[in-house]
Order: structure tokens, then C-alpha cells, then sequence
């Protein structure tokens, strides 16, 4: 097997172990809530509080990778996202679990950076989207094992033991990547750590996934919950609508990338995506008696905006830049992951129902379009 597709393998394995200890909070939300009597605001925030740490630390972590390398920098946030899943597993209260989760969140953003960083550093941009099309399954895969299994494994074992699960995967996945990745030699000219890191385009591209990650992150950690106490949707049934967005982006996500590596344009592919996502959202609430599963079918096919986000972000900036790119990404993207769920907690308590909160989901979204209009790439 050719170094680059192990280097793919790698990537992809550190960073479902990083996004699958995020999205199993999810599960655990109506249950904690019932336990510690919260309200949904303050249930959102072990969700929200760990991707806070990547406002402040993705560009340091692209900084990071310059001086120390992405193995050194990988290995560190693995092993402080296990410390963290660590003190969330001893679980004896609220306070606990949620200073678990935002130590998770400091080791997720290094994880995720250098992730990323490592698909650009061994794949030519042309090659950007197929690779990253195919490293964008993790996501996918890691919520619909976490909406899907979990909820099973919670009703068997109770809630806790969900924390030691992944602790567990993420210390695995750890020594894997110390045993088996190596960087790649430095090529190309030294060039300044932060040169490039005012570029508008670059800047643009992050506001258009912070907007993406407002509408999918939201719906994922709060789909399923609304389902159950709103609509009285069967726990199993809810959790799989819930995941219906990360389920379709399987065959979707790298076939789209490809597609997009063929047709030469990506700003297209972000375009659809958007619509049609903001089209299903707003109509959940509408058509929950009659028509709701359309909206569903709907939301699933609009599940392909990532690949072409991250294939972009080689093509604004030049490759030995890359991780530059990707730390301003992860900045908006944080900032989309800290405010989407604790929004629309505090939406849904003030206006219960799910339909206002379905509304601004889709809105999110929608604003996508408007901001698309300005991004000059192809």
C-alpha cells in the first residue's frame, strides 16, 4: 500500500475517535436531563463547551504542527481527549461531565487539525477531493454508531458507561498512530508561520462552514430529543432521523468530492447542498403529521458540503499553508460547533414547541447562499 493511503487510513482513524466521543452526547442528553433535572440550555452544553478550545487553539495548533510536526502534535490531543473522556467517566455530576467534555474538545482540536493537515500534506490538490470525500466518512460513521448503538448500550448499562467507551477507542487509536505514522519531509521553501492568515477568501470559506456547521450540528445533537418528548417518535426511530444526515453522506460525500475533482468547480456543489438543507429544515416542523419523512429524504441527499469545504481550503491557500487553512476553518467552525446547540436550547426553552427551532436551523443554512455568492473559487 502506497504511504499516502496508510497516512489516509491513520487520519481518518484518529479522527473518528475524536468525533465519535463528541457526537455520544447526544444519546445521552434526555436521559442526563431527566437525571439532573436541567433545562435544555444548560443540557446543551457539554456538547457546545467542547468545541469552545478551537476558537482559541486552531491557529496556535497549525503554529504547533509548523515547529513539532503532526505526529508529536496528533499524539499530545489524543492523549489529553483520553484524559478528559477519563474525568467525564467518573460521571457524579453535572460539573463533572461537562470539565470532561471541554478537556476532550482541547485534545479534538489538535486531533482534527492535524488530521486534515496530514490528507494535504501527502495528496495533490487535484486529488483533494476524492481524499478528502473519503476522509469525511468518519463523521458520518462515528454519529451513526454513536445515535444508533448507543442508545441500545444506554438502555442496557445506563449512561455512564458511554464516557469509558470512548476513552477507551481513543487511547487505541492513539497507539496506533504513534506505532505507525510518520511525517512527511518538510518540501518547498521555509515559508512564515502566519503569512496568509488574512486572506478574505480563506476567511469567506469559514463563515460558510461555520453557517454549515450552525445547521447540521444543531439538528444532529437536537433531532432526536425534539422526535421523542415533541412528537413522540420511538427512541430507536428518532435517533436514526436524527443520524439521517451523516447516514446518506456515506456513498454521498466521496462521491460528490469526485465529482467535483472531474467537473473543475466546488462552489456549485456548496450551493445545492445549502438549499436544499435549508428547504428540509424549515419544513420538519410543518409537515411532522403527515409529510415529515420527505422532509427527512430531503435533508439526507443535501449531506455533501464537507469534502468540498476542505478540498477548497488547499486550492485558496497553497499547500504548504495548508494547516494554516484549516486552523482558520476550525476557528469558524468551533464557533458554529459552541453556539448551534446552545441556541437552540435556550430557543426551545423559551419557545417550546421545535418549530422555532427548526426555523433557525434552516435559516443558518439559507444564509449560506448569500455568502456563497462572494466566494471567488471555481
Amino acid at each position: 500500500m502506497e504511504q499516502r493511503w496508510i497516512v489516509l487510513t491513520l487520519a481518518f482513524i484518529i479522527g473518528f475517535s475524536y468525533l465519535f466521543s463528541l457526537q455520544s452526547y447526544p444519546a445521552m442528553i434526555p436521559v442526563v436531563m431527566e437525571e439532573f433535572d436541567i433545562s435544555y440550555a444548560e443540557a446543551s452544553l457539554p456538547m457546545s463547551l467542547a468545541s469552545l478550545a478551537g476558537i482559541l487553539l486552531a491557529l496556535p495548533t497549525w503554529a504547533f504542527i509548523y515547529k513539532w510536526g503532526n505526529k508529536k502534535v496528533g499524539a499530545t490531543g489524543l492523549v489529553i481527549s483520553s484524559m478528559g473522556g477519563v474525568i467525564s467517566s467518573l460521571g457524579g455530576s453535572f460539573l463533572l461531565i461537562v470539565l470532561g467534555r471541554v478537556i476532550l474538545g482541547i485534545g479534538g482540536i489538535l486531533i482534527i487539525i492535524v488530521s486534515f493537515s496530514m490528507i494535504a500534506n501527502w495528496f495533490p490538490p487535484e486529488q483533494g477531493g476524492k481524499a478528502m470525500g473519503i476522509k469525511g466518512l468518519e463523521m458520518p460513521i462515528a454519529t451513526i454508531l454513536s445515535f444508533n448503538l448507543l442508545p441500545i448500550v444506554i438502555a442496557i448499562y445506563g449512561w455512564r458507561i458511554i464516557f469509558s467507551v470512548y476513552t477507551v477507542i481513543l487511547i487505541v487509536s492513539a497507539s496506533v498512530f504513534i506505532l505507525l505514522f510518520r511525517d512527511k519531509p518538510r518540501e518547498g521553501p521555509i515559508v512564515k508561520i502566519f503569512e496568509g492568515w488574512r486572506n478574505k477568501q480563506m476567511w469567506l470559506l469559514g463563515v460558510i462552514w461555520s453557517l454549515s456547521t450552525l445547521s447540521s450540528i444543531t439538528y444532529a445533537t437536537w433531532a432526536g430529543t425534539f422526535f421523542i418528548e415533541l412528537w413522540e417518535i420511538p427512541v430507536n426511530l428518532a435517533f436514526f432521523m436524527a443520524s439521517i444526515i451523516m447516514i446518506a453522506s456515506i456513498p454521498l460525500a466521496p462521491l460528490m468530492g469526485f465529482m467535483s475533482d472531474r467537473m473543475g468547480k466546488r462552489k456549485i456543489f456548496i450551493v445545492v447542498a445549502s438549499l436544499m438543507m435549508g428547504i428540509s429544515l424549515i419544513s420538519i416542523p410543518i409537515l411532522v403529521e403527515s409529510f415529515l419523512y420527505l422532509s427527512i429524504a430531503l435533508l439526507a441527499l443535501s449531506s455533501f458540503r464537507a469534502p468540498i469545504i476542505f478540498a477548497l481550503t488547499s486550492e485558496i491557500l497553497p499547500r504548504e499553508r495548508a494547516g494554516l487553512g484549516f486552523g482558520i476553518l476550525f476557528i469558524c467552525d468551533s464557533i458554529g460547533m459552541s453556539l448551534g446547540p446552545t441556541l437552540i436550547g435556550v430557543v426551545e426553552d423559551l419557545f417550546p414547541g421545535g418549530g422555532p427551532a427548526f426555523f433557525i436551523m434552516g435559516a443558518f443554512s439559507f444564509l449560506v447562499l448569500i455568502f456563497a455568492r462572494f466566494l471567488k473559487t471555481r
